[in-house]
């Protein structure tokens, strides 16, 4: 028998920052901040020491879990070792069993939720990793805890990533009133381990930048990791489109039937006498292909673009597709397939340069109804992925930046007005006016 005390464990190896850990009753725990302060382990102690006091039902999740390597499994039980509760604790193959009862299981949010749907009986839930979680996981999770149970808890730990993340702005930002919030960072845990002591420190000197976002538990735009220089943003309000040469870049990626796919991103960037770079508009949108075809003649009636770059991933068949519909109404659009030559962090990087010397000129507001419903300003959307490149997560996109980026593309060819033309695209059969709902020029 072991001669374990709750007492014993907020003397063990518990920074004294994270002792409310072991002894709220709060419903909602959250522990966020840089790697080294030993989150983890302390909510792991916390529960095995809940399941050892009476029988619990406990999910260990993420976002995405492919196998049990990517669980807490091996933390539990290293854990239990240490606790001296492995004549209590059973470990199996795939969870963790109490001699009361008490349960341990592991899941993916955004892998399986059939599964944490259809759970019974879950009276605590630990988020390991909940900077990725998304919104849609948070709200299929939350409702499964506590049904039949009187004192339930949600343990969430994270290492927050972008202040753009939903479980930044749900459990930081905004967290529930009744929420225990605790940031941690290496400095408050004593028993942090030399080699996570030394990495720090030389991260401290080797980018500061890094060292704030990853020891330090700051999000990327606090830290300021990105390699744009944000304070050299311009604007304008997008109102004068003569004595510009348009072009459309786009980036198709995304469908309908992909829920957590990129968006197709289409970009209107035109080259000024000044030779600055100027935005006129972005979509982003999941849309089928006949959608994509109405948003480009939609926006080449307004701008009368010199050419559509158009990113070749489908291998030519979604062009072709443009083509056929263009030959059937007699109005075809001026694309030029852009080929991926470069990797898209390279592409991206065009802008870098282009941005520090203030020739990238961008609207004040970018407001676009999403087909479903949604309103959404591109403008301060392009400027979350500015501050988050290159360090983009899954919960973030930076295909308006990768599609933007295209006007430099030297398949493109996008020349000032003044210049000779490198390109001589098709020019339209017939120009007028795009009517939607006939999908005819009139």
């Amino acid at each position: 028998m072991s001669n374990v005390t709750e007492e014993g464990l907020l003397e063990s190896e518990v920074p004294e920052k994270l002792e409310p850990v072991m002894t709220t009753d709060a419903p909602f725990v959250v522990v966020h901040g840089g790697r080294g302060a030993g989150k983890s382990w302390v909510v792991a102690r916390r529960l095995l020491w809940k399941g050892f006091e009476r029988p619990r039902r406990i999910i260990c999740a993420r976002e995405v879990q492919k196998s049990l390597d990517e669980s807490v499994h091996q933390l539990l039980t290293d854990d239990i070792d240490r606790m001296g509760l492995g004549w209590f604790y059973e470990v199996l193959a795939t969870e963790i069993r109490g001699l009361n009862g008490t349960r341990f299981t592991y899941i993916g949010i955004k892998t399986d939720p059939n599964k944490i749907k259809g759970a019974e009986n879950i009276t605590d839930l630990w988020v390991e990793e909940a900077e990725n979680v998304s919104e849609k996981s948070w709200r299929i999770a939350l409702p499964t805890i506590g049904r039949g149970c009187l004192d339930p808890q949600v343990f969430v730990v994270m290492n927050p990533y972008s202040e753009a993340d939903a479980s930044y702005i749900r459990w930081i930002l905004h967290p529930p009133k009744n929420a225990v919030v605790i940031e941690v960072n290496m400095d408050d845990n004593p028993w942090a381990p030399q080699y996570l002591k030394d990495q720090r420190e030389e991260a401290k000197d080797r980018d500061p930048a890094e060292y704030l976002h990853v020891w330090e538990g700051k999000t990327i735009e606090q830290a300021g990791t990105t390699e744009f220089d944000m304070t050299a943003l311009q604007y304008w309000d997008a109102d004068r489109l003569q004595d510009i040469n348009w072009y459309l870049l786009v980036d198709p990626s995304g469908s309908k039937k992909k829920e957590f796919g990129d968006y197709t991103v289409m970009a209107a960037v035109g080259v000024g006498k000044d030779r600055n770079y100027y935005v006129g508009e972005w979509v982003r949108d999941k849309f089928a292909l006949d959608e994509k075809w109405s948003a480009m003649v939609r926006l080449h009636e307004k701008y009368r673009f010199k050419g559509i770059g158009y990113e070749d991933s489908a291998g030519g068949l979604e062009i072709d597709y443009f083509e056929r519909e263009g030959s059937r109404i007699q109005y075809r659009l001026p694309i030029i397939p852009l080929k991926a030559t470069k990797a898209k962090e390279e592409r991206i990087r065009w802008l870098v340069p282009e941005i520090r010397s203030r020739r990238l000129i961008m609207p004040r507001d970018c407001i676009y109804d999403l087909l479903d419903g949604a309103r959404i300003d591109l403008t301060q959307a392009f400027k979350k992925e500015m501050a988050s490149f290159p360090h983009i997560s899954a919960a973030l996109h930076d295909d308006m930046l990768d599609a933007t980026s295209r006007i430099m593309d030297p398949d493109l060819g996008a020349i000032p007005p003044s210049a000779s033309p490198m390109y001589v695209p098709r020019i339209s059969a017939k120009q007028g006016r795009w009517e939607p709902a006939t999908r005819r020029i009139v």
